[in-house]
């Protein structure tokens, strides 16, 4: 029979089991609700009774202990509940942070200790609320947490949970903007190079895909051997597209590109390319192909109508801010140029499905620019010369009329007056011959 105990009683049970290792009876234990008030009533000797429980939220001491990670998940289980924390926020607020301490002890340890399960419901629920409260000097910072939750876990998390966090890795970004360092990047190549960037980020959500695959969030220096197929780098980019597949899929799509994260797309594009042309196995070739195809599906929406203030390249920092500082930076001309760097460097396949998602992901940037070339992209020093180097790049998406369809009439006019002469200039003013007339007064200087 099962006896049913308050949380506060709980916790004190959870720490006496943990400082004499007597095993409680949890089987025959249930965690009940909290009490109304329960946040704002709680007398100061059970918080500090909380903390103390807190204080065995160590690596070792839950190795020592994985009988308890089951019972510990049942009392956070209440504590977070989103609803008994809704009207007590401040309160709310401490009971989160303890939660992610639990969450960031217990995630290097979840597989072996085969409680990935009851752990992403505390993930889970720190999730729902994390947003709500900003990082601060007090020590509230449940990022860090949630990413090595998922580096650890992601690919035995359930699918509809991580599907929250890279709904709102966006967020994460722009949410810890006024403290840089805790945001974390991966780049295949120059990583080194961009984490000494403080205006350059990449969406947490993206991240943790990333850092699950390859490790560490950081970069990759890589040499030909890497692409073998025998080679480390060439099996976990297997499991890289064997996951991004299962999550697209799942129908998990991750908004709010940032600069850095349509870099990573490319490198990561160029990568697969070159260990696709080294494999001789089918089904290798396979999964790569579908993990191109996959990756496009969960980063870009390639259908999406372009307007300024959705497009990548009006975001700074994770902010849609002040594009002149966006464009003359010379961070972000170094970024345009390792774009077009991994395009050039890229082996082409003879695989339809990965050069559709390399041209996708062309002309997607094009469209991404276009639209800032009616204003001060257009005006300023590096501007027209970064829209064209990525224009050339693609010179064979943008031939019909539906090549240009996600560009309303004002920015195909910045499109034409802003691209070199040549085929792509003709053929959209083929398609669109009311530009002739603005285009040809514009290339005047008129």
């Amino acid at each position: 029979m099962s006896k049913n105990v308050a949380p506060i009683d709980a916790i004190n049970l959870l720490i006496s089991a943990f400082q004499d290792y007597r095993k409680a009876p949890w089987q025959a234990i249930e965690v009940g609700a909290l009490d109304t008030g329960f946040f704002t009533d709680l007398p100061v000797a059970e918080r500090d009774g909380l903390q103390q429980l807190s204080r065995f939220f160590t690596v070792e001491d839950i190795s020592n202990r994985p009988d308890l990670i089951k019972p510990v998940v049942d009392v956070l289980a209440q504590l977070l509940d989103p609803e008994a924390g809704e009207k007590d926020r401040d309160f709310a607020k401490e009971f989160l942070k303890i939660g992610y301490k639990f969450l960031g002890a217990v995630s290097p340890l979840a597989k072996e200790f085969d409680c990935v399960e009851p752990i992403s419901r505390v993930f889970d629920l720190i999730q729902q609320r994390a947003l709500f409260h900003t990082f601060d000097t007090q020590g509230f910072n449940p990022l860090p947490s949630l990413r090595l939750c998922l580096a650890h876990n992601l690919a035995e998390m359930p699918a509809p949970i991580v599907s929250k966090f890279m709904t709102d890795g966006a967020g994460y970004t722009y949410g810890y903007r006024y403290t840089k360092t805790q945001l974390k990047l991966f780049l295949f190549e120059h990583a080194d190079t961009f984490c000494l960037v403080t205006d350059l980020h990449m969406n947490q959500g993206l991240l943790a895909v990333y850092a699950h695959a390859f490790g560490a969030a950081s970069g990759l220096t890589l040499s030909d051997e890497d692409f073998l197929p025998e080679s480390q780098f060439s099996r976990k980019m297997l499991s890289f597209c064997e996951r991004v597949r299962f999550l697209m899929e799942e129908g998990v799509f991750i908004p709010g590109a940032q600069h850095v994260d349509l870099l990573l797309v490319a490198q990561t594009l160029s990568a697969i390319s070159k260990v696709y042309a080294q494999t001789e196995t089918p089904a290798h070739k396979a999964v790569l192909e579908q993990g191109a195809a996959s990756l496009m599906e969960l980063t870009v929406n390639r259908h999406k109508p372009m307007s300024e203030d959705i497009s990548a390249f009006n975001k700074f920092g994770g902010l849609r801010t002040g594009v002149d500082v966006c464009i003359e930076n010379s961070e972000m001309t170094y970024l345009i140029e390792r774009m077009v760097q991994s395009f050039t460097g890229r082996t082409e396949t003879a695989s339809l499905l990965i050069e559709t998602a390399v041209g996708d992901l062309k002309h997607r940037l094009v469209c991404e620019m276009a639209v800032q070339m009616k204003g001060k992209y257009a005006k300023s020093q590096n501007g027209p010369e970064m829209f064209n180097k990525l224009v050339n790049l693609a010179p064979e998406r943008f031939q019909s009329k539906a090549d240009f369809r996600s560009m309303n009439n004002a920015t195909l006019a910045a499109f034409a007056a802003a691209v070199d002469f040549g085929p792509i200039k003709n053929n959209l003013l083929s398609h669109h011959p009311k530009l002739i007339k603005d285009t040809f007064m514009k290339d005047l200087g008129l």
